[in-house]
């Protein structure tokens, strides 16, 4: 089993928070039942620490599923006419914090992903 290095802890702290943040928000706007989605790539930030690779394949699994699910539904809010009413700004502002954090999460995890290649000998 490899040690976890700085980086690697950067990007499980940075999933913690992009599951937490939107599986908050996803849950005010679908409901108690979204939790499940972000719950893959929370629980898998948090194995990473111990198990590795396990870790490493749920936190894969559960970005591609929070990706699948934020992603469409986030920028349907985001293309859709400006909100005029404060309840309707902050869903706004939410969803728009909510997409950041899962692109700049799957960017992360896919950067890592080449960073940690082997490196063909010669």
């Amino acid at each position: 089993m490899r040690k976890s290095t700085k980086s690697n802890r950067q990007i499980r702290w940075f999933a913690v928070i992009t599951a937490g943040v939107a599986g908050i928000v996803g849950t005010l706007g679908f409901g108690l039942p979204f939790v499940a989605v972000p719950s893959l790539l929370l629980v898998g930030a948090i194995l990473r620490g111990h198990w590795q690779r396990t870790g490493t394949w749920m936190m894969w699994i559960g970005a591609v599923l929070l990706s699948l699910w934020t992603l469409p539904f986030g920028a349907r809010i985001l293309l859709s006419p400006p909100p005029i009413d404060r309840s309707g700004m902050s869903v706004f502002a939410a969803t728009a914090v909510t997409l950041l954090l899962v692109v700049i999460c799957d960017i992360a995890l896919v950067l890592e992903a080449f960073k940690n290649q082997p490196q063909p000998t010669d």
